[in-house]
């Protein structure tokens, strides 16, 4: 069965499409903007062994993402939804960064910190593609409702969130990526 999205039309990457923090991907709908943040890299240089970077899709798509307001459903609609994650053998906890100082920033806030500790793993195994989905935006949605009422720098005021700004509705989740050890990050992309 396949599934055809209006919203995300499928597309095919082409060899000098890349998917990174460094270089946007495009994306099928125009109004869609990828979030600006700082990748993580200690002083002493990045991780020898990052895991895989976990990617956010509709079935058929690649690198469009998935509203967080789709997982709001029982069981989301997304690529692999059911896939463990975190398979790496001694991995049961991660640290789950938004914010944290200069290290990673949503613009226009450099003021507020946030990174949660995660359990990675359940009593029947590693945590789903789906499972991380809703812990995502399980954080984004805490994450607002912090950050709305603190002050954001006037030349980015259009990065501002809550009620009079960017909601959670208008987050889509790109991927989850390794930046450094047990830190991790979601690359989001704004609907606007």
């Amino acid at each position: 069965m396949s599934y055809s999205n209006p919203l995300h039309p499928a597309s095919v990457p082409s060899s000098s499409q890349v998917y990174s923090l460094s270089a946007p991907a495009k994306f099928a709908l125009p109004n869609r903007r990828r979030v600006p943040q700082k990748a993580f890299t200690p002083k002493h240089g990045p991780s020898q062994n990052p895991q895989p970077t976990i990617y956010y899709d509709y079935p058929g798509f690649q690198h469009q993402g998935v509203p967080m307001q789709a997982f709001g459903a029982s069981e989301p609609a997304i690529a692999g939804a059911k896939d463990a994650v975190f398979t790496k053998p001694g991995v049961a906890r991660i640290t789950f960064h938004i914010l944290a100082s200069s290290h990673f920033l949503w613009p226009g806030y450099p003021q507020v910190e946030w990174y949660r500790s995660v359990e990675v793993t359940t009593r029947t195994g590693p945590l789903t593609r789906a499972q991380l989905g809703y812990v995502v935006v399980g954080n984004y949605m805490r994450f607002i409702e912090k950050s709305q009422y603190e002050s954001i720098n006037a030349a980015e005021r259009h990065w501002k969130v809550g009620a009079d700004g960017i909601r959670l509705e208008n987050l889509v989740i790109l991927s989850v990526w390794n930046t450094y050890e047990n830190s991790w990050q979601a690359e989001i992309a704004v609907d606007l």
